[in-house]
């Protein structure tokens, strides 16, 4: 039993290493980003030592060791599980260019709906749930206790206790709300900074099941690729300058373009 702890933990510690390495020569933005991230992916999924998922603790581990989120690690993961050899990942490079282009449109099937299964909110209850957030917005504007059957009446919900305890219950999981209960009412307070992150962390269906804060951070690390990629290019033989970084910037804008419409189509 000993001899086996010691091994798995030498396993660990080797595949740590590996790990930090790789994401050392990742984060430098070198053309062999997207397949350093698949060799990451396969020291990850080593470590689950074939059960179905990692054992609990270990991607929160990881993602803080490597300062990556988890759903990056995950892409990896997953990314190694549909592309099994180097021939594969080859093909995909190929056809999606970017690491960005591979986690949007290369997800398996399986994957993509749950992400959208996840997201997806009826209309009926996206009117319920905007209006419950105006009503609170204007109950905290007031900075004044709210009596139980204007909460109820302002929220469109039955004036009974039943009703009452359903919708407060709810309120309870929303980080960014207070709702202290004082002998003229319910004083309703937001913290508007913390609300502000919790909306940049939220994710999108238009993004394609990521945040904001997500988006942007894959916006700025492609921006990176793409401006060191152009620098190597000027370190070969008989390059135009101005050829390239003319086709190069029409190239960026379109893309930037591209991606902000996902954000504001109109």
């Amino acid at each position: 039993m000993a001899t086996n702890v010691l091994a798995f933990q030498s396993d660990a510690e080797r595949i740590a290493a590996h790990l930090r390495e790789l994401e050392n020569r990742i984060d430098k933005g070198t053309s062999d980003d997207v397949r350093l991230r698949w060799e990451s992916g396969r020291e990850l999924l080593k470590l689950r030592e074939g059960r179905k998922q990692l054992p609990n603790g270990v991607l929160d581990m990881y993602a803080e060791e490597l300062g990556k989120s988890r759903s990056e690690l995950n892409h990896r993961m997953r990314f190694v599980v549909k592309c099994e050899d180097e021939d594969e990942v080859s093909n995909v490079i190929r056809h999606f260019k970017t690491w960005l282009a591979i986690t949007q449109n290369y997800l398996p099937k399986k994957e993509r709906e749950m992400v959208e299964k996840k997201i997806k909110v009826s209309p009926r209850r996206a009117r319920v749930v905007q209006r419950n957030v105006d009503a609170i917005s204007k109950f905290a504007e007031k900075g004044v206790p709210i009596t139980d059957e204007e909460i109820c009446s302002e929220v469109g919900i039955a004036n009974n206790q039943l009703a009452l305890d359903k919708l407060l219950h709810s309120l309870a999981h929303i980080p960014w709300l207070t709702v202290e209960k004082q002998e003229a009412g319910r004083l309703f307070r937001i913290d508007a900074e913390l609300k502000t992150i919790c909306e940049w962390r939220q994710p999108r269906e238009e993004l394609g099941g990521i945040s904001h804060a997500e988006f942007y951070a894959n916006m700025r690390q492609e921006i990176t690729r793409r401006r060191k990629e152009n620098n190597a290019q000027k370190l070969r033989r008989n390059w135009n300058h101005e050829g390239t970084l003319k086709i190069e910037l029409i190239r960026l804008i379109d893309w930037i373009e591209s991606e902000l419409d996902k954000i504001n189509p109109g």
